[in-house]
């Protein structure tokens, strides 16, 4: 083995020893993480981080496997984030205010989603994978979002046309913003829709910011 291949082993040693007794706050590119353990938490980024990222699924040699509260709050030029398998956890507005972002790819692992967190953003479309079992409130608050796509496998959400549900779609948990302003969509009539036969009950905030919502 040579020195070169020899100090990078040694590096990587130093760094799980010191993650397996300690959260330190480090930087790797255009991002600050802690480690826990032998995980990693990305805990703020570059002001100037912009345009289309895919957030890493491994620092270090470490698993990525949260993105913590606000992380990337007020990324103003931020657009597109894909969000790798290894993340399990988004955290409460871990997205706010970034006004750009039109695009989130969630990958299969992600099971949490915090309160607020595309809150303020650009989303027009998401789609929940199978794995995500949690969703905070306030997730999409100003976001205008024209749909909510659920993956049929999921255990706990589904959609219909856009809307959001519970698995039975008994409960409506959420509206998007922006399925009467822009319309087109099948079961938005004249700014009205049709509530299910099968919802017995509408979650607090679930029309939240449907201005255009006459009946």
């Amino acid at each position: 083995m040579n020195s070169n291949a020899m100090l990078t082993r040694l590096v990587g040693f130093l760094w799980l020893f010191i993650g397996a007794h300690s959260c330190l706050a480090l930087t790797f590119e255009d991002y600050e993480y802690e480690v826990n353990g032998y995980e990693v938490e990305i805990t703020d980024c570059s002001d100037d981080i912009s345009g289309d990222i895919i957030i890493p699924s491994e620092i270090n040699g470490m698993a990525v496997t949260s993105i913590g509260d606000s992380a990337f709050g007020s990324c103003f030029s931020l657009e597109s984030v894909i969000i790798p398998s290894s993340i399990e956890n988004i955290g409460d507005y871990a997205f706010v205010d970034c006004g750009s972002l039109h695009s989130v790819t969630l990958s299969e692992g992600v099971t949490s989603i915090g309160d607020g967190a595309f809150s303020y953003s650009g989303l027009a479309h998401i789609t929940i994978p199978s794995s995500v079992t949690n969703i905070g409130v306030n997730c999409f608050d100003y976001t205008f979002l024209l749909s909510i796509n659920v993956d049929s496998g999921n255990p706990v959400y589904s959609s219909v046309d856009g809307v959001l549900f519970d698995k039975d779609q008994s409960t409506l948990i959420r509206m998007p913003a922006g399925y009467f302003e822009y319309g087109g969509f099948p079961g938005a009539q004249y700014n009205g829709y049709v509530i299910p036969s099968s919802v017995a009950h509408i979650a607090r905030y679930a029309f939240e910011d449907c201005i255009d919502l006459t009946s």
